[in-house]
């Protein structure tokens, strides 16, 4: 599970010139766009892909949002 609050506090303290992935627990593509303001460059999402029927669809939604 991702923990929001604890990425908006940590995202800020990581060096401008490093690569920041967020992992675990991403499901939404409102989680992508939070993370993103934080300062997350790159997402890890293979479990959320995994168990959905459609992947192609999924992987849409995570980053198009849903009905898009």
């Amino acid at each position: 599970e991702m923990d929001m609050k604890l990425s908006q506090k940590l995202i800020p303290l990581i060096p401008n010139n490093k690569i920041i992935v967020a992992e675990s627990g991403i499901t939404t593509h409102e989680m992508i766009k939070e993370l993103s303001s934080y300062g997350a460059d790159a997402f890890l999402v293979g479990e959320h892909l995994m168990r959905q029927e459609d992947i192609t669809l999924a992987l849409k939604e995570l980053k198009y949002g849903v009905g898009v």
